[in-house]
């Protein structure tokens, strides 16, 4: 039996169970790829050792456990009863219009109760408290759904018009694989480590100037936000002083 024909199976025996375990291995692998990403484009990439590698040394496991729990114990079985039970009996259309509604009816509901449940269980189970959850939801929540309402609204309303209800979760789950691995980076990323953006294309020229051998011997330094003084500023002014000579003449020195 296939991968495919097995999910089907399960997915109409027991959809509780297959969707849960779906979304939780789904959030898992979406915040190891935002981890990857974010170290691919921090200063760590760069001044790593030639024996390092991600997994081993960079990889924090907790902050991927906690989105996988937390896609397998609240999120994969509130979306299934949120799409199977409730959002398509308050609205049941089925055509454009009425699939937009439920779109923006599910963001809502997102924003509104997934969004705060997310910050508050995340900082939870990685041992912040519940104090630090509120404070990132106070923090991030306003950034986070406007974002969120460019994106979701569009492709959820595709979702609920062209794909089965069986498997429309399926397709949530793919998008949240990019959208929580979103808000893990908004969860675990501090603004302060961040390369800025003016900095990333000085970072690229670094890497390729290391690849020419020419240039390899250059010493790789990280940027600075403080200016290189000129010539100008780090020139030293000799005064000139004058002595008197015979006569009323003068010499300079």
């Amino acid at each position: 039996m296939g991968l495919w024909k097995s999910y089907q199976y399960y997915l109409k025996t027991r959809p509780v169970v297959t969707k849960c375990l779906t979304t939780g291995t789904l959030l898992f692998l979406g915040d190891m790829n935002q981890q990857l990403l974010c170290y691919r484009f921090s200063k760590d990439s760069l001044k790593a050792k030639p024996d390092e590698t991600f997994l081993r040394d960079h990889w924090n496991s907790k902050y991927s456990l906690a989105m996988g729990t937390y896609g397998l114990t609240f999120s994969g079985p509130t979306i299934h009863f949120w799409v199977t039970r409730i959002i398509h009996r308050l609205i049941p259309y089925g055509n454009a219009p009425g699939c937009f509604a439920k779109a923006i009816f599910d963001w809502a509901f997102g924003a509104g109760f997934m969004l705060p449940v997310f910050f508050v269980s995340i900082n939870m189970m990685e041992g912040n408290g519940y104090g630090a959850g509120v404070k990132k939801l106070r923090d991030e929540w306003w950034n986070t759904i406007t974002t969120s309402i460019k994106i979701m609204p569009f492709l959820q309303t595709a979702n609920f018009l062209l794909t089965p209800v069986m498997y429309q979760q399926l397709v949530m789950n793919a998008i949240v694989f990019f959208w929580f691995g979103y808000l893990s980076w908004v969860q675990h990323v501090d603004k302060e480590h961040r390369i800025p953006q003016e900095n990333l294309r000085e970072w690229d020229e670094i890497k390729h100037s290391l690849a020419d051998p020419v240039l390899s011997h250059l010493h790789l330094t990280e940027p600075s936000d403080t200016p290189t003084p000129t010539v100008l500023q780090t020139a030293t002014i000799t005064p000139i002083v004058t002595q008197p000579v015979s006569g009323s003449e003068t010499k300079s020195v």
